[in-house]
């Protein structure tokens, strides 16, 4: 519970921080951006636990291990879409089956991309105000890295 309680802080925080005015249905990028946001502030939160602890589902043993082998595909298809928005553009890669055949591949590309951010020096409080409308070109830089 300590970890989701972070994850979901971390969303009302950044919601009142920039402030974020999309919901459901933001740009893919943006929806990377702030989850990955979340899984990697909850990682801090709550550290020395394996990473499928911070992106995997409760009950999903299998998720996590597909992320990691399809990692480069999954970055490598879903750039195509991060600008796109909109309702089924957002179950498609949160709850539907995405471009690899794979659950939440957002989450799965926002692990990865949010590590890029940070392993290149960008601090979760720095990257907790970059404003919504950059967040995209947040994410587009980081993946071209």
């Amino acid at each position: 519970l300590k970890i989701a309680l972070a994850h979901e802080l971390t969303h009302s925080i950044e919601l009142q921080l920039v402030p974020v005015k999309n919901s459901f249905g933001a740009p893919v990028g943006e929806t990377m951006f702030l989850e990955g946001l979340a899984m990697r502030t909850s990682q801090r939160a709550v550290p020395g636990l394996p990473d499928a602890a911070y992106t995997s589902m409760p009950d999903d043993k299998t998720w996590w291990p597909n992320c990691v082998t399809k990692q480069d595909a999954v970055l490598k298809a879903i750039v195509s879409d991060l600008d796109k928005s909109g309702h089924e553009i957002a179950m498609k890669y949160t709850f539907g089956e995405g471009n690899t055949g794979m659950q939440r591949e957002a989450y799965c590309a926002a692990w990865f991309v949010m590590g890029r951010l940070i392993d290149s020096g960008k601090t979760l409080p720095e990257l907790a105000r970059i404003p919504e409308d950059q967040m995209v070109a947040t994410i587009k830089a980081a993946m071209a890295n």
